[in-house]
């Protein structure tokens, strides 16, 4: 092959291997976990438990018996704000634009999202700083996940079916909904204390303290608008010697404004090339066969694909990549046939950069361009396409 470009295949399936075992991480980066919740209300349990819903049937019961008229005069007894109001609003919310401070390499700086009656999300876009190790942006919907990787100038696309299931223990940091409740269970369960601050000009925000317990180790500071009661403002601090320290800001902005449809399409130069996992015929399908067996069977597929001149089909052994780009990296260089495959060799799991279940299959092929031939030992990585372990294909030659 063109040595020039290829290397420049090498340098993107490594980046693609570790796109692999990273996209994960990078989607749920800087988002703490959660421990684990006890058994959790409804939200219905939870505003049917709420003292302005109690005051509002016994309301409607005085009413009912023709006494109630005076108990409504007298507003005394309606509090200014409680927590379940926020969690009623919440209810109607269908789409959301967040921002996440400070910006720290890897993790989310900004977010949007729409969400169903049901209020699970349906699309999101994630948006990262600049980085060479980390994608600029993510869109999900539907079970797939497309990755914006500048650094890289490639579009990867893959199955990311189970996002929802992964980010449930983060989603308080992403969903102002799932935020409110676990404060709500939080303190029903003497885990927090939660002192709310009215404000003195009515039209300002609503202030939450809250405050772990009986350790007050971690703090929270929630604004809530006064008007619409949903939440405006997150910020999370760490008890570090005596003193409160400023760990992440979160800013919910734009509640149910109509989001722009060109936000979920990617911006991206006309040259980028498109790496798509997600297409049926992408890898070789793994049958019956061991993990050695079909390990040798790509490596055989891939390099008699590349004998044959048909990239296509060799691209589709080697990640998706374009038929195109394989053609280039080939140049003048012909590959003419396989001498041996050797026994292929499971990889350390703990080796960086190496998705676990991944083997290392060393061959020697015979190789002329043009001019002389030679026998080129390679040692391609074969592993599971993402999220997809009956298909499997062929990671970078080494």
């Amino acid at each position: 092959m063109n040595e020039r470009n290829n290397e420049d295949i090498r340098s993107v399936y490594q980046e693609l291997n570790r796109n692999h075992l990273q996209l994960r991480d990078d989607l749920l980066a800087g988002l703490p976990d959660k421990p684990p919740a006890r058994r959790q209300r409804s939200i219905g349990e939870i505003i049917m438990r709420s003292k302005l819903t109690k005051l509002a049937a016994a309301a409607a019961i005085l009413l009912a018996i023709g006494i109630g008229a005076t108990f409504l005069m007298d507003g005394a007894a309606t509090p200014a704000y409680a927590i379940e109001q926020t969690i009623e609003a919440n209810l109607g919310v269908r789409s959301i634009h967040i921002r996440i401070t400070p910006l720290k390499e890897g993790s989310m700086k900004e977010a949007w999202a729409t969400f169903g009656q049901d209020g699970e999300p349906q699309i999101m876009r994630m948006e990262y700083p600049d980085s060479n190790e980390h994608p600029n942006a993510i869109i999900w919907q539907q079970g797939k996940a497309r990755t914006w990787w500048k650094s890289q100038n490639m579009i990867l696309v893959m199955v990311e079916g189970d996002l929802l299931e992964q980010l449930k223990n983060k989603m308080e940091y992403f969903d102002p909904k799932v935020a409110m409740e676990k404060y709500y269970r939080q303190q029903e369960d003497g885990d927090v204390v939660i002192e709310t601050v009215l404000p003195s000009d009515p039209k300002g925000p609503i202030k939450l303290i809250i405050t772990t317990a009986p350790e007050p180790t971690d703090r929270d500071i929630c604004l809530i608008d006064p008007e619409t009661k949903l939440l405006i403002k997150r910020e999370k601090f760490i008890l570090d010697d005596g003193e409160y320290v400023h760990k992440m800001t979160n800013e919910y902005l734009d509640y149910n404004r109509k989001i722009d449809p060109q936000l979920w399409e990617l911006d991206v130069p006309d040259d980028v090339m498109v790496v798509d996992q997600t297409v049926e015929d992408v890898g070789l399908s793994r049958g019956d066969a061991t993990p050695e067996e079909v390990a040798v069977a790509v490596v055989r597929e891939f390099f008699k694909a590349m004998i044959d001149g048909d990239y296509s089909r060799a691209g589709q052994m080697y990640g998706g990549i374009p038929e195109s780009k394989l053609k280039a990296a080939a140049g003048k260089n012909t590959m003419l046939r396989i001498i041996s495959i050797g026994q292929p060799k499971l990889l350390d799991r703990n080796d960086p950069g190496r998705p676990a279940g991944t083997f290392s299959v060393p061959c020697v092929v015979e190789m002329s361009d043009g001019e002389k031939t030679i026998e080129h030992e390679f040692s391609p990585w074969v592993g599971q396409v993402y999220n997809r372990p009956d298909r499997w294909l062929a990671r970078p030659l080494l």
